[in-house]
């Protein structure tokens, strides 16, 4: 109607071509306001790789994933409303799109999240040339009690041969939150990890192995100190992937084997032993030997001036010394 063709050419850009109709018009409209969409840093600053997605995850059911992830956003209150608006899925992995680029930057920490048995590994698209981002875990954002744990860098992509493990035998119907929730708090009770939180990002588990990102290339060598380590009825075996032993053998780096699990035990009870044989012989005297020689001890000059020296150095780099006893020959004190 007439009305209505007013009102869509009022709406339109003022500085139409002489000539130009309301219907071209409007298609440059709407071209306009779909530049944002085809801009490469829309997609640069507001979309996500979501990687370790369950199989069961289809077009059919996509919707329920976003609100999934919407609702977990502003469950620890990340975001409002509902800032994932557009899944697209692949055959393993998925992009997800946000309303902004701070929306965007809050959804990084939903890192490791559960989703129907899988940890989801949400990240920056292999595109994305941005600053590095700062980034708890689900995991730490969930807990959020732990002292000491608080945002880190975003994984770097290239170091992730070195922060990922394979573990083979794993034991049937294990899923990633399981051996997460495992290994994390083994990781813990034994002196694993290098700071507060759990030390495993992800995992992404086959039928009889799975791979584990750890947060830090020396958590992961930590980690393999659980080789053989015992998961109902199975013995898990820790080892480094294929990609970082063909880097080892290009550069003529040996790749070592790992302790295990039991020598590991045994050696961390020697060290809790030795500790605690230290700490119940505690004493304030401390014996020194090799410092006065046999000419020394016979000279009382001499003497005396090794008793000042050894009391000045012992001063200066331990603390105060109230006494110093030196034997010496009954001969030398006659």
């Amino acid at each position: 109607c007439c009305t209505c063709s007013a009102g869509v050419a009022a709406a339109l850009p003022a500085a139409l071509p002489p000539g130009a109709s309301v219907s071209a018009g409007l298609a440059l409209a709407l071209a306009g306001s779909t530049v944002g969409l085809m801009d490469p840093a829309f997609k640069n600053n507001q979309e996500l790789f979501v990687g370790n997605i369950p199989p069961t995850l289809t077009e059919e059911s996509k919707q329920i994933f976003v609100a999934f992830l919407n609702e977990a956003l502003r469950e620890v209150k990340l975001a409002e409303g509902n800032p994932v608006t557009d899944c697209r899925l692949q055959q393993k992995f998925a992009f997800i799109v946000l309303s902004t680029a701070e929306d965007t930057t809050a959804a990084l920490s939903l890192n490791g999240i559960p989703f129907q048995g899988c940890m989801l590994k949400i990240e920056r698209p292999g595109s994305y040339s941005g600053p590095p981002d700062m980034a708890t875990t689900w995991q730490q954002l969930k807990s959020g009690t732990e002292e000491g744990a608080q945002a880190i860098p975003a994984p770097d992509r290239s170091t992730m041969p070195l922060r990922e493990l394979f573990i083979g035998n794993t034991p049937s119907g294990m899923t990633g939150v399981d051996l997460h929730e495992f290994l994390g708090k083994v990781m813990q009770e034994v002196g694993l990890r290098t700071s507060p939180g759990s030390p495993v990002l992800n995992v992404r588990v086959n039928e009889k192995f799975c791979f584990v990102e750890f947060r830090s290339a020396e958590e992961a060598g930590n980690a393999l100190s659980m080789d053989g380590i015992p998961l109902m009825g199975s013995e898990l075996k820790f080892r480094r992937p294929e990609k970082y032993t063909a880097a080892c053998a290009a550069a003529g780096m040996p790749v070592e084997p790992p302790m295990g699990w039991r020598d590991f035990l045994a050696a961390k009870k020697r060290m809790e032993e030795a500790q605690k044989l230290l700490k119940e012989n505690r004493s304030t005297v401390v014996r020194l030997g090799n410092l006065i020689s046999p000419e020394e001890l016979s000279s009382e000059l001499a003497f005396q001036v090794a008793k000042e020296d050894i009391e000045e150095e012992c001063t200066k780099n331990v603390g105060p010394v109230l006494n110093i006893i030196v034997p010496r020959p009954v001969s030398c004190c006659a």
